[in-house]
């Protein structure tokens, strides 16, 4: 019996009309987003929390074997480390979070997931290992998305599917403004998907996307001022949800913190001055990991950890959202705890690439 109702469950969110079927060989997230429901996720490892949903009712097993009903627990379970256990299962997400999957709208603003066929229009490379991938998105597709969302990238020839995010904040109707939808493919070896992207897709080809998928998800944010810390292409989401907050309080206070090896690999640092002149409590600051210092200059030197306590000295009061590869999201969160960061006010998501 348990085995039948392992192959074939039910997975309700509550307050909404979204379900899904799911099985026991396929994580409940993934069995989501075969679904086309855009569900919250970032690393799929289980790592950056993005996933993390209440359970309302029925059973799952994790990854690592545990059973957990409702009963078992009190804590939020992670929809990537979760496999169906019952015949119905329940999951609650926050009201603003729901909204984003599920919007309560009208049709013409809804955001659907949807597989695409796009041409590329421009493939630039902007710092010794990074390239900036600008593809076609006509006004016919009714593409819309919102800040700090994500593509995934489809290669059937190479079996690879991997996430890139949107570098670019939606116009006032949701759509990407100039028709077009900008990625910062970062190639750290010769080899996977980044590799190709970067190496072998030219300006007229037509590339696989689908999406749009949430990957930062947070409650409806106060008027605490917000800290971000950026780890190389991790900035790609943060400047256009950081600039989606400005555009709607211009008096609140924002930080960036990009963290990249060295001057040659800073990202989007026009775009970012471009915003400090913008907006008079918008600032950012460079920290270069791998050179040494030297006076007489705007940047930083040295990782998150030595630098962020000279800047602040308690972030209780403070939003936080990280972004960046897995070793940089651990490093950054243990340096915010160290500086009484609350827990619930932190957002970050594992930015591979």
């Amino acid at each position: 019996m348990l085995n039948k109702v392992e192959i074939n469950s039910k997975v309700i969110l509550k307050e909404s009309k979204l379900n899904f079927v799911s099985n026991k060989s396929t994580s409940i997230l993934d069995a989501g987003l075969n679904s086309n429901i855009s569900l919250p996720h970032g690393c799929k490892s289980g790592n950056c929390g993005s996933c993390s949903v209440k359970l309302i009712e029925g059973k799952i097993k994790t990854f690592n074997g545990d059973i957990i009903s409702k009963r078992s627990t009190n804590n939020n379970i992670l929809l990537c480390q979760s496999f169906s256990y019952s015949e119905k299962i329940i999951i609650q997400y926050p009201e603003e979070v729901l909204k984003k999957i599920d919007p309560n709208t009208s049709k013409s603003e809804v955001i659907v997931v949807k597989d695409y066929n796009v041409e590329v229009i421009s493939n630039k490379q902007v710092t010794p290992i990074v390239t900036e991938l600008t593809i076609s998105m006509p006004k016919k597709l009714n593409f819309r998305f919102d800040a700090g969302m994500h593509m995934d990238f489809i290669n059937t020839e190479l079996d690879i599917t991997k996430k890139y995010s949107i570098c670019d904040e939606p116009d006032s109707k949701m759509n990407p403004h100039s028709h077009t939808l900008r990625f910062l493919i970062a190639k750290h070896n010769n080899n996977g998907l980044s590799s190709h992207l970067a190496d072998k897709v030219f300006p007229g080809d037509i590339i696989n996307i689908k999406g749009p998928y949430n990957s930062f998800i947070f409650n409806r944010l106060d008027e605490s001022p917000i800290i971000a810390l950026a780890g190389g292409t991790g900035i790609a989401p943060l400047i256009p949800i950081l600039e989606g907050f400005l555009c709607k309080n211009n008096e609140l206070y924002v930080m960036i913190v990009l963290s990249v090896r060295n001057r040659r690999e800073i990202l989007e640092m026009d775009v970012l001055y471009n915003m400090s002149q913008k907006y008079k409590n918008f600032s950012f600051k460079i920290t270069l990991t791998r050179e040494k210092s030297f006076i007489g200059t705007r940047f930083l030197f040295g990782r998150i950890k030595k630098v962020l306590p000279k800047i602040f000295k308690d972030l209780s009061n403070h939003n936080i959202f990280i972004c960046g590869s897995e070793g940089f999201i651990k490093h950054a969160l243990e340096t915010v705890t160290s500086l009484k960061a609350i827990q619930n006010n932190i957002h970050a998501e594992v930015f591979t690439s």
